[in-house]
């Protein structure tokens, strides 16, 4: 049987990045390098994880999918890769204002499986962080490409503003970006397709632009103004001991959050699929099976579906993320209801309530 599965993360070196994923997170990184991006859960080819557990260590993501994939995906068998691709992102400067292709676009041109929607968790933000989530009410494709044009992008995109602690629901075929100072957790579909539209003029240090995919990204983004961007969290348990949140749901993922009162043992939901947690603070003594697993800050650890009686440990200000593949209506929208947690508030947990995947129940 499958045990909690820890990996190496893959460091990223990023004409935007920083320093921010060792002194927030106490990642031990490369000596002067710019790091963007901690891959760290990839089912990617071209980037995957290797494990670093016994008695899988060495072992890629696929191979052990591929050797033990009910015990690892649990009800999920219809996917014949790890479906989620987990980052920490140091935007130290802007990243590129960019768009991604979803599920339909990849398939119908035989690129894989997997679109591109995608949340943030903010993790450190310097004060008036900001981020871009699509267009301004009322403008148009057209408007767009005169404004690409004249080189007046920027007057045309829908600045948001963003503190820690807030999460960001992307959804494929959105127009988005990330300014200068905000590092941030990612939880997406696997896939790496991103066109860029716009790279503030910027020059590489080879004194080059980067290559942009204009005409790429205008065929596929959606202009439909949304200011459902950021997801307001709803508290499904608050205790002496811990407050346990819900933060995103949609058909691709559902993200939870639990914050540490104070020194505390708690019981861990049972879900369909694996689960993933992520330390933002302190660390984690987890328990499982009659064994047990440390869950260091910063550290992304993943927990097949096979495994039973989930436990954490930790002490006050502990603070972690837990994630999995959803089934909406059993582990989101009834535990919910029981709750008396009103419907708008449960439908609003994937974002704008015209094409919520909560909003049909």
């Amino acid at each position: 049987m499958l045990i909690p599965l820890q990996f190496n993360p893959v460091f990223k070196n990023k004409i935007w990045g920083g320093r921010a994923l060792e002194k927030v997170l106490g990642k031990s990184l490369p000596e002067n390098i710019a790091i963007g991006e901690s891959w760290e859960i990839s089912g990617l080819k071209d980037c995957e994880s290797v494990s670093i557990t016994q008695p899988y260590y060495g072992k890629k993501i696929s191979e052990i999918l591929s050797e033990n994939k009910q015990d690892l995906l649990g009800i999920y068998t219809r996917y014949e890769e790890f479906p989620l691709l987990y980052k920490f992102i140091d935007a130290k400067q802007k990243l590129s204002v960019q768009v991604h292709p979803d599920d339909a676009w990849v398939c119908a041109n035989e690129l894989g499986f997997f679109g591109k929607n995608e949340c943030w968790y903010i993790v450190d933000a310097k004060n008036d962080s900001k981020i871009i989530c699509g267009l301004k009410k009322g403008i148009t494709r057209k408007i767009l490409e005169k404004a690409i044009i004249s080189n007046k992008i920027e007057e045309v995109l829908n600045f948001v503003d963003v503190s820690p602690g807030d999460v960001i629901f992307i959804p494929a075929r959105t127009i988005h970006a990330v300014l200068g100072g905000i590092l941030f957790y990612e939880l997406q579909q696997s896939s790496d397709i991103t066109f860029r539209l716009y790279d503030w003029n910027r020059l590489d240090n080879n004194k080059v632009a980067r290559k942009l995919h204009i005409e790429e990204a205008l065929n596929i983004l959606d202009t439909t103004f949304n200011n459902y961007y950021k997801i307001p969290p709803v508290i499904f348990e608050e205790t002496s001991s811990y407050i346990h949140f819900f933060r995103i749901a949609c058909r691709y993922f559902a993200l939870e959050e639990y914050k540490f009162l104070k020194d505390s043992e708690i019981n861990l939901p049972v879900k369909r699929s694996f689960r993933v947690i992520t330390v933002l603070s302190n660390n984690v003594k987890l328990l499982f099976d009659n064994s047990s697993i440390n869950l260091l800050k910063g550290s992304t650890t993943l927990i097949p579906a096979c495994v039973t009686g989930l436990k954490a440990i930790a002490s006050s200000g502990t603070h972690f993320l837990l994630s999995y593949v959803p089934d909406l209506l059993t582990e989101v929208v009834a535990p919910l209801s029981v709750k008396k947690i009103p419907r708008e508030n449960i439908v609003l947990l994937g974002g704008n309530p015209a094409t919520s995947d909560l909003g049909i129940f």
